[in-house]
């Protein structure tokens, strides 16, 4: 299986304890999709209680976050953590406070597949796009338009400026340009269903996108 991401694991206790918690099952958040599109890397620093006497997890609370799918990842993954339980010292508490850091990082490979994703990006109709967009609308209408994956992908070429990963800067400032854009490349993708998705971008847009590849 193809590996698209890789993501570190960081954490340390916040409160001081004789006993470092051990891992019975360690995280394992997935890197969203979305993000590994636009080529965006990130971090999440997590904090929650561990329960000495089963290894459970309790008050999980995100202390800061490069961006809310990173977040949500990171706390579905963190709810699903154990730990082996272990026998505290008399009159030390039975739960342990730690926070996490969680690095979302991009491989070689799985970046070599997102420039590979936004290369193929000005080979795409405008009436793929469109039906591509009404399908999205029907079974993700709870999900804004930019975690389509032609979007994300056509923000992430935008927000590129080498073959590293975007800054999140870059991302947002990208981000809002082609959010702007994107009710006018509708329109004039139903309107001219054989032009090419790019080609329905506005100018300067456009000159940016195919500047970076």
């Amino acid at each position: 299986m193809k590996r698209w991401l890789g993501i570190l694991l960081c954490w340390c206790c916040a409160v001081q304890a004789e006993h470092v918690p051990t891992f019975a099952q360690p995280p394992a958040p997935v890197y969203p999709r979305a993000m590994r599109l636009v080529g965006l890397e990130g971090a999440v620093r997590i904090g929650y209680q561990v329960d000495s006497r089963d290894g459970s997890v309790s008050h999980v609370t995100v202390k800061h976050s490069d961006h809310a799918l990173f977040s949500a990842s990171a706390e579905a993954a963190i709810a699903k953590v154990r730990f082996e339980p272990w026998t505290v010292a008399a009159g030390e508490p039975v739960k342990t406070d730690v926070v996490q850091s969680l690095l979302f990082r991009m491989d070689e490979q799985s970046m070599a597949m997102t420039l590979d994703a936004q290369a193929a990006l000005p080979q795409l109709q405008c009436k793929l796009f469109s039906y591509y967009l009404a399908t999205y609308r029907q079974i993700r209408s709870h999900q804004p338009l930019w975690q389509m994956d032609s979007v994300a992908t056509a923000i992430g070429l935008l927000a590129r400026t080498s073959s590293a990963s975007p800054t999140l800067l870059q991302f947002k400032q990208a981000q809002q340009a082609f959010e702007a854009a994107l009710p006018s490349i509708e329109r004039r993708c139903a309107g001219q269903p054989d032009l090419m998705f790019i080609d329905a971008w506005p100018q300067q847009l456009r000159d940016l996108a195919l500047k970076q590849l």
